[in-house]
């Protein structure tokens, strides 16, 4: 089966941009170890920056939502970020061990068997390298110290340190490595963990310029693939996530999209204890746009299958925000951020409090804004397809005036208020067809009640928009099965 990516594009350019029908299409495949699908749950690191401590009782609370009030046929996962490991120090073999403060009411083991008796997976958080402290222990199974594995080459570039966060970085070359990283799993996987975060890759892992107080190496990539070769050793059905705003070009991407399932294109959407604002959101769907047009403007990656999965950082849309200091958006925003990461094919790991979740019932009121023009930078048509069966997704969004940090989103317009985004059906590559278009999700506007019939488009798609708004349509091509037309 062919899993299809969303391509994006900009509507109404001054020199109106189309896509050609032999453009090539992006299209998701299965990652290097298997998985079809992007993961699906909640995870911790919200929580902890809003100043919430750390615990096997606080995630089992937050993931019981998931218990009682999802899909029993899909495997959320409950994962745990930074915190939940020692922090200076790992076993007599120098592997990660859980933090008995955090799992002072239940062991690991214990907890993986709960969330697996409620249909859910463990997930928990590493980064590469070991600890310092760990340097005279022996890798298991061998008489190799850990620390005649280190890194130990010197390196004077500002940021650039191969010892850092209580670790040194390996020489990857070195024989002994891999076995380290072979244990780790190994140990995981008795621990029953089927989710891992691997934080801090390089080259990436990059905060703005001159804002940074964190020293990392410079190349820590060869991590991502021993820890694949671990996996697919000891515990061929664990997901990897690599992490974060990592480098895309050769020969990175390779190595990544053969050695994980996700990956991460920005930095942190929230920032410490303070609601998420839509700046930061904007520069992550735009990390997203340039992503997905690597694959269709990169030649030597055209008609391949994507490997590998975008992360675009935690949901916050199941809380409002009066409700949570955890949450920030808007309803409009909740329902844009969930069409554009659900569009995406991105992760959809969620970091609201979970007890706090509301029903968010599909709204559209009028707007009292009058519409302006629309402006070609922040205005976007996606579209997914059209598969095998004459089905294509299309999403319309108005990001809305640039709130970026340092111009990250390239738009720099400031156009306030509604905006009609209208594309023709040739911009999006499927132009000369007929089409049954119904609105699946929305969430203010005028473009109508969500879950509702549109009906025939044979020219264009259009809808006002308000600021932050998106909106989802679900096309089938007239003639094919299941089409109204």
């Amino acid at each position: 089966m062919t899993y299809h990516a969303i391509v994006s594009l900009v509507v109404a350019f001054a020199t109106s941009w189309t896509l050609a029908a032999n453009t090539p299409v992006p299209f998701y495949g299965q990652s290097a170890s298997g998985i079809t699908s992007p993961p699906r749950g909640w995870n911790s690191f919200v929580a902890q920056s809003n100043g919430v401590t750390l615990s096997v009782d606080v995630v089992d609370e937050q993931c019981g939502f998931f218990y009682n009030n999802t899909n029993p046929n899909v495997k959320y996962v409950c994962s745990f970020d930074s915190g939940w490991s020692s922090g200076s120090n790992g076993d007599e073999y120098g592997r990660i061990i859980p933090d008995d403060t955090v799992f002072s009411n239940m062991s690991i083991e214990d907890f993986a068997a709960k969330l697996h008796s409620n249909g859910m997976k463990l997930g928990v958080y590493m980064i590469p390298g070991a600890f310092t402290n760990d340097a005279n222990k022996t890798v298991k199974g061998t008489n190799i110290t850990i620390g005649s594995l280190f890194n130990t080459t010197e390196d004077g570039r500002t940021g650039i340190s191969n010892s850092y966060n209580a670790r040194n970085d390996f020489d990857y070359a070195k024989t002994g490595v891999q076995e380290w990283h072979d244990s780790v799993v190994e140990l995981f996987n008795s621990w029953d963990v089927d989710f891992v975060k691997l934080d801090y890759v390089t080259p990436g892992s990059d905060y703005l310029e001159g804002t940074s107080g964190d020293t990392k190496p410079a190349n820590d990539s060869a991590s991502v693939a021993c820890m694949h070769n671990a996996i697919m050793k000891y515990a061929p059905n664990m997901e990897l996530d690599i992490s974060w705003k990592l480098e895309r070009e050769q020969p990175f991407w390779d190595l990544w999209q053969h050695n994980a399932d996700t990956i991460r294109v920005d930095r942190d959407i929230n920032f410490g204890p303070n609601p998420v604002t839509w700046g930061p959101t904007q520069r992550t769907i735009e990390q997203y746009r340039v992503f997905i047009n690597q694959q269709v403007l990169d030649s030597t990656r055209q008609n391949k299958p994507i490997m590998i999965r975008p992360d675009m950082d935690n949901l916050l849309v199941a809380t409002p925000n009066n409700s949570s200091a955890w949450s920030g958006y808007s309803t409009i925003e909740r329902y844009a951020q969930t069409i554009l990461w659900i569009g995406a094919g991105a992760n959809l790991i969620n970091g609201c409090d979970m007890t706090k979740v509301d029903d968010l019932v599909p709204k559209n009121p009028s707007s009292s804004q009058d519409p302006g023009g629309p402006n070609a930078s922040q205005l976007q048509a996606w579209i997914a397809g059209p598969d095998d069966n004459g089905t294509a997704v299309v999403i319309l969004s108005n990001l809305g005036p640039d709130q970026c940090w340092d111009s990250e989103c390239s738009y720099n317009t400031q156009v306030p208020g509604d905006q009609l985004v209208n594309v023709t059906l040739d911009d999006l590559g499927i132009g000369g067809d007929t089409w049954f278009v119904r609105r699946v999700l929305g969430g203010g506007g005028r473009g109508g009640e969500d879950a509702t019939d549109i009906g025939v488009a044979d020219d264009s798609l259009a809808s006002w928009l308000s600021e932050h708004e998106s909106v989802l349509y679900k096309l089938q091509k007239c003639g094919s099965k299941g089409s109204s037309c």
